[in-house]
């Protein structure tokens, strides 16, 4: 009886109640973030820089630290049985590698947003900006779907039967995330790229 009531208490707790505070701070947050910008740019304020990148920061870890505390009231609110335990283990261990490629994710774009840090501070184009936002995207789900459940199936347990084809797929993940991130390295470097026309900008390429 006691399980049932903590289970209909924190189930809606945990995905409606922190969900929704979760939004909210990030929201208000933001704002801020844009106020200590536009400060910064009329007045050239010392200390708003310092104080906009905080925020920033602090935006951007909101959802992941949400998905940390789901994380860590999840075995309580549902234990496992004692055979499931190396199981749920790994699954937690593989949500808590995407919750920081989430963060890293959430990170780049907020640097690389229309006027954002990036635009403002760092005199990038939009067009740069954009570019940029791509690539990093790419990359971030490239990470969530391909880095994940590679982490997922090496701390998995398994028999022998089955260690060998899941260390067999976690080296296919792995390999295939090698392959996009090259591809994304050279986009990104390619000579033509708004990149490296910002660093480059009097360099004509032959």
């Amino acid at each position: 009886m006691l399980g049932s009531v903590r289970v209909w208490f924190l189930v809606p707790v945990m995905f409606l109640l922190l969900p929704w505070l979760a939004y909210r701070l990030r929201r208000s947050i933001r704002r801020q973030v844009n106020a200590y910008i536009a400060v910064d740019t009329q007045r050239e304020a010392v200390g708003y820089k310092t104080i906009a990148a905080l925020f920033m920061v602090l935006q951007t870890t909101v959802w992941p630290l949400y998905i940390a505390v789901v994380l860590w009231l999840w075995p309580w609110l549902l234990p496992s049985p004692a055979a499931q335990v190396e199981l749920e283990e790994a699954l937690v261990a593989g949500l808590q590698t995407g919750a920081l490629i989430l963060w890293i994710g959430l990170l780049g774009r907020a640097i690389f947003r229309p006027q954002g840090w990036g635009q403002t501070y760092w005199g990038f184009s939009p067009a740069l900006c954009r570019f940029m936002r791509r690539a990093l995207m790419t990359g971030y789900l490239a990470a969530l779907l391909l880095l994940v459940p590679r982490h997922v199936l090496l701390a998995a347990p398994g028999g022998p039967d089955v260690t060998p084809y899941s260390l067999a797929l976690a080296r296919l993940f792995f390999t295939t995330f090698q392959l996009i991130l090259l591809c994304i390295v050279g986009l990104v470097g390619w000579r033509t790229s708004p990149l490296m026309q910002t660093v480059f900008p009097r360099v004509h390429w032959d």
